[in-house]
């Protein structure tokens, strides 16, 4: 009960965001607002899934399933929306742009000792990628000072940050209570990460409109 309850008050949260991006895409014909609509309903439809399972079976899917494959292309999708945003002249690569990839493939290595190799390394490298491009804009945002572009970077790196908390943290749920770690982090952390990518991507564009 208490996973089906966090499941489904972050199932809310995608439900509400992912209807303000298809407005507001839909409105401006914003193709960021296309890639961020289709990150929500990535995340979302994996997330609707586990919540059927959970409802149907009465348990959380045991093996690499349709969930995982959702949430993987909603990486790829926010991935696309911060590739949008980063400068395409070649520049010099940066060490700092590497930090968060070879810290995916150090997770990865962790996550696949514990779990499915398929599933580790395809979430593990669109998290690396993503990682990436984040670190990427906000280096050259913060250079350039487009302020606005910043959001919609940071943005992702929290992201970034609350599912990697959120994935090591379930290995310690003792109970089925609102008190573990996982249910925690999920809720106070994981939902206002997913929150605040709507909130910069919106904070981008009125920034872009008055500059």
């Amino acid at each position: 009960m208490t996973e089906l309850t966090d499941n489904l008050l972050q199932l809310f949260c995608v439900f509400i965001c992912g209807c303000c991006s298809c407005i507001s895409a839909i409105r401006n014909r914003s193709y960021n607002r296309l890639l961020v609509l289709l990150f929500y309903l990535s995340f979302g439809m994996g997330l609707a899934y586990w919540v059927l399972y959970l409802i149907l079976l009465g348990t959380s899917p045991l093996v690499f399933c349709v969930s995982e494959l959702s949430w993987t292309a909603s990486y790829i999708f926010l991935t696309l929306r911060l590739y949008a945003d980063v400068p395409k002249e070649k520049h010099k690569k940066k060490a700092i742009f590497w930090i968060l990839p070879l810290f995916s493939l150090g997770m990865g290595i962790f996550f696949c000792l514990r779990g499915s190799y398929f599933e580790n390394i395809l979430m593990g490298t669109a998290m690396g990628i993503l990682g990436f491009y984040a670190v990427k804009g906000i280096y050259f945002a913060k250079i350039q000072k487009q302020t606005g572009k910043l959001w919609i970077f940071a943005a992702a790196l929290i992201f970034y940050a609350a599912e990697y908390l959120l994935w090591g943290s379930s290995y310690f749920i003792a109970e089925n209570t609102f008190i573990n770690p996982y249910y925690l982090v999920d809720i106070f952390i994981m939902n206002p990460a997913l929150i605040l990518i709507a909130v910069a991507q919106s904070r981008e564009e009125k920034l872009c409109r008055t500059i």
